[in-house]
């Protein structure tokens, strides 16, 4: 039987920030679906998608069957999601999961309809996530999400599926204040065939592992730059060793975590035997992430823990919907640290020292 409110953990029933903004990113993708699906006549999955997949395609300048983040704001201001730039920006990331600056449209079409090989959420999966993952850094921090997904690849059985009883009996017994029935729910999602009892390692860590916004991925993506110095998507764990400070890291985490400690995660995270991968110096990154509320703590821990430090324009470049007086409109990239301390008239200075004219309008 389900049980109800009041037999729910008090930690399971509050929602954190980081809940309340990713439900607002899944209002924003349930409302492009929407529209998608006005547009193909409300027809099936398969022709949603393919309708999914020509409008982005139109976006798609150079027909490289991918959008970059400006090609995407461009086709959503299209659809009138205007004034949700923080929410475009984050399903903009959830698309571009390893921070490449793009995606593959059809592929994300095609998933976000159920043809694809990405687990497919209801709301109540999707809440169970969202808890899940806030109750596991409650536990542990920005350690939490890093063990617990060493802790369920530990189970992997050699197919990289893992026993949903066992893992539900490993998470209970790491105090993870989930409801079993709901949890068993969740599970349901991430099984490979419907009705195995397994759960797909690779599904389920890379769900727990979402949630770093574009910015901190651009900010991210600079750093692990800087050290590869032969654009191989590689770096030594030397690089980290000798150039990285944990001292700011030690601030999330807590305990003495060094600089080959942290070389070490991040190799764990990758699929080369002996150096850093990108995916996993972003995987790496991004459970941290996951942990840190503050934008500008975490700029200030990659700006400052790295040897010489980073670029922080990523971090601090705002894109604003100019309206022209002719109806026409455009995006504006503004790199401004104070950005949030503008008032209009000074964006729309800004603006204009960018050589932008006819600026009737504003809006972030």
């Amino acid at each position: 039987m389900s049980k109800s409110i009041r037999d729910l953990p008090p930690s399971y029933v509050v929602k954190s920030k980081y809940q309340i903004f990713e439900e607002k990113v899944d209002e924003l993708e349930e409302r492009l679906k929407g529209k998608i699906e006005t547009a193909s006549g409300f027809a099936d999955n398969l022709t949603n998608a393919r309708k999914m997949e020509q409008i982005f395609k139109f976006y798609d300048t150079n027909q490289t069957g991918k959008l970059d983040f400006k090609q995407f704001f461009s086709a959503m201001i299209k659809f009138n999601f205007v004034g949700l730039n923080r929410e475009v920006e984050a399903l903009f990331s959830r698309y571009d999961d390893q921070a490449t600056g793009y995606f593959d449209y059809k592929i994300i079409a095609f998933q976000l309809y159920g043809l694809g090989d990405k687990p497919v959420f209801d709301y109540d999966q999707r809440q169970t996530l969202y808890k899940l993952k806030s109750n596991i850094i409650q536990g542990g921090g920005a350690s939490g999400i890093y063990d617990i997904i060493q802790l369920i690849r530990s189970l992997n059985d050699g197919n990289n599926h893992v026993d949903r009883f066992e893992l539900e009996r490993a998470l209970v017994e790491s105090g993870i204040e989930t409801p079993i029935d709901k949890l068993q729910r969740l599970f349901d999602a991430f099984d490979p065939k419907p009705g195995t009892g397994f759960v797909n390692i690779t599904y389920l860590t890379t769900e727990l592992k979402r949630g770093m916004i574009l910015e901190r991925k651009n900010l991210t993506r600079d750093a692990f730059k800087k050290y590869d110095y032969e654009n191989t998507g590689l770096i030594s764990p030397d690089e980290i060793i000798n150039n990285f400070d944990p001292y700011y890291l030690k601030k999330v985490q807590g305990g003495n975590m060094s600089s080959a400690e942290v070389a070490d995660r991040m190799l764990s995270l990758g699929n080369h035997p002996d150096m850093i991968t990108y995916s996993g110096f972003v995987d790496f990154f991004k459970c941290v992430s996951l942990s840190i509320e503050d934008n500008t703590f975490y700029e200030n821990l990659m700006k400052n823990s790295f040897t010489g430090g980073i670029s922080t324009s990523s971090i601090s470049s705002r894109r604003v919907l100019v309206f022209h007086s002719d109806g026409s409109r455009e995006i504006v990239e503004i790199l401004d640290e104070d950005f949030d301390k503008l008032d209009n008239n000074s964006i729309i200075e800004r603006i204009a020292e960018k050589g932008v004219t006819d600026i009737a309008e504003v809006r972030l």
